[in-house]
């Protein structure tokens, strides 16, 4: 048997049994550790969590700006997005890569600012065109919890 650690030297087998993951500031995407910061500026998918900042140039504000897909919430249990509206534009992030009408995105609890919906469930999350606007988003592999949002967000979707 042999025990394997990954740390800030990398994947280290040893003598014992188990897996374990050294807390260390250079670990990225799951808590408790910090999230990579990427600015957005056009429609994408994305395939890791981090934190987000969404900002679009094109057309009237409040026309509607970036369009971003999650992963799959199935491949990232666990996993945190924090998106961030920087530009007074409507931004999306939906699911697509879920079954089709899945309602993924789920909210039950107060959430500070404007909920644009009275909807607790929905296949699209949207930053509406309020700079500042921000939501939390974390997998429980079957779904995208919406943790936390302030600003103006709603849940859409059939």
């Amino acid at each position: 048997m042999s025990s394997t650690t990954i740390n800030g030297r990398g994947v280290v087998t040893e003598g014992g049994s188990g897996l374990s993951i050294a807390q260390d500031a250079g670990n990225l995407g799951f808590g408790p550790f910090a999230l990579p910061v990427t600015a957005l500026s056009a429609d994408t998918t994305l395939t890791m969590p981090g934190a987000y900042t969404l900002s679009s140039s094109t057309g009237a504000a409040t026309a509607l700006g970036i369009i971003v897909t999650m992963p799959s919430a199935s491949a990232v249990p666990g996993a945190q997005f924090i998106f961030r509206n920087l530009s007074a534009h409507i931004h999306r992030i939906t699911a697509s890569q879920e079954v089709a009408a899945t309602k993924v995105f789920c909210q039950n609890g107060a959430m500070s600012g404007t909920l644009i919906t009275g909807s607790a469930t929905g296949t699209r999350l949207e930053l509406r065109a309020v700079v500042g606007s921000s939501t939390l988003l974390t997998s429980d592999g079957v779904n995208f919890l919406v943790t936390t949002a302030s600003g103006s967000v709603g849940l859409f979707g059939a």
